[in-house]
């Protein structure tokens, strides 16, 4: 995957690069764990290709890369299965409600970081 992971103490830390940093409109997103409202692996549901967005969203796939704004949330999408996803849900006042990204192994990880939610 075009993206790199890293769990520190105080925050998740997502790096993208290449084509993937131009489709998510960023390189970094640091996400502290105080911000964490919750953690879950899968995603019920992905946002419609017909939403409104910066980024880029597949027709007939669940591909969706970067920031898309439904149901009055704007929420930050780097996924192309979601039952791969790790989703996380921010607290309100966040910059996004919700953070996604595909892993190889997304139960394992959404573990290891609820287990470092305090």
């Amino acid at each position: 995957m075009p993206r790199h992971v890293d769990l520190f103490d105080d925050r998740i830390r997502l790096l993208f690069s290449g084509l993937d940093s131009l489709a998510v409109f960023r390189s970094e997103l640091s996400i502290p764990y105080p911000t964490i409202e919750r953690v879950e692996a899968g995603l019920d549901e992905v946002p419609s290709v017909w939403t409104w967005r910066l980024g880029i969203s597949l027709p007939f796939s669940e591909r969706r890369q970067g920031w898309f704004w439904t149901e009055g949330k704007k929420i930050f999408l780097d996924i192309r299965s979601r039952t791969r996803a790790v989703a996380i849900y921010l607290k309100p006042g966040s910059e996004f409600s919700l953070i996604a990204f595909d892993d190889s192994r997304p139960d394992d990880l959404a573990a290891d970081i609820r287990s470092r939610l305090s």
